[in-house]
């Protein structure tokens, strides 16, 4: 995913690293290796973007990034992703930060926002519809 050795290290590192810090969130310690990939996955997307951002500012964007996708095509979805995240409430934007930016589980962030955590789960379930419906939209 990141074609770099040295930035799949650095993502390998900090995963790992994460996942220690983290590892009382997992809900399966006997197997930990789905939740330690997602993870894994999660910091390889997120030092991506990050590279992709700096290229950006620096006027060296690739034609086609990493995932074969167009950019134009690519700059197109970002367009819709974030126009979809700008109709979430406060409270919805939150919840989908802790989860998805913080990588927080689901009994964390029910434990921080002391809610339950069928609750949490409801709502990101419901969020995640609602935004793949929006997304899907011709923009």
């Amino acid at each position: 995913m990141l074609r770099d050795p040295e930035a799949a290290d650095e993502a390998t590192q900090e995963a790992m690293t994460r996942a220690w810090r983290q590892r009382g969130s997992c809900h399966n310690p006997a197997a930990p290796g789905p939740w330690v990939a997602q993870i894994a996955r999660n910091e390889a997307l997120r030092l991506w973007q990050s590279e992709q951002r700096r290229q950006a500012r620096a006027g060296n964007v690739e034609e086609e990034p990493a995932t074969g996708e167009p950019l134009e095509d690519q700059l197109i979805r970002r367009v819709s992703v974030h126009q979809a995240l700008e109709t979430l409430t406060a409270e919805e934007r939150r919840l989908v930060s802790l989860r998805y930016e913080s990588d927080l589980a689901h009994p964390a962030i029910a434990k921080m926002l002391g809610m339950p955590e069928g609750t949490v789960k409801v709502q990101l379930h419901r969020i995640r519809k609602r935004l793949a419906t929006l997304i899907a939209e011709p923009v």
